[in-house]
C-alpha cells in the first residue's frame, strides 16, 4: 500500500491511480493512434503486443477503474 497519501493531480485524467501490494503482470495488445503511427514512420492501425507490468491500479471512486471483458479477461474501458 502507499500508506494511505492522497496527492492532488491536475485532473488532466479522469480516473485516480492507487498504489498496490502486488506486481501485476500481463501481456496486452497496443493499436497506434494515427498521429503515433505517423511520429513513428509505420502503417496507421498498426498493432503490437506488449508486456506490462506495475505496482498501480486505475481506479474511480475506490473502485477498479479498467471494465473487463469477462469473454477474453481484458481491459474493455473504463468506468464513468
Amino acid at each position: 500500500e502507499g500508506g494511505g497519501l492522497e496527492h492532488a493531480m491536475c485532473g488532466v485524467l479522469p480516473f485516480d491511480v492507487s498504489m498496490t501490494a502486488r506486481l501485476t503482470m500481463g501481456y496486452c495488445h497496443a493499436a497506434l493512434l494515427p498521429a503515433a503511427a505517423s511520429l513513428l514512420r509505420l502503417p496507421e492501425g498498426s498493432r503490437f503486443r506488449a508486456q506490462q507490468y506495475h505496482f498501480s491500479e486505475a481506479t474511480a471512486d475506490g473502485l477498479p477503474a479498467v471494465i473487463v471483458d469477462a469473454r477474453t479477461g481484458g481491459g474493455a474501458g473504463l468506468r464513468g
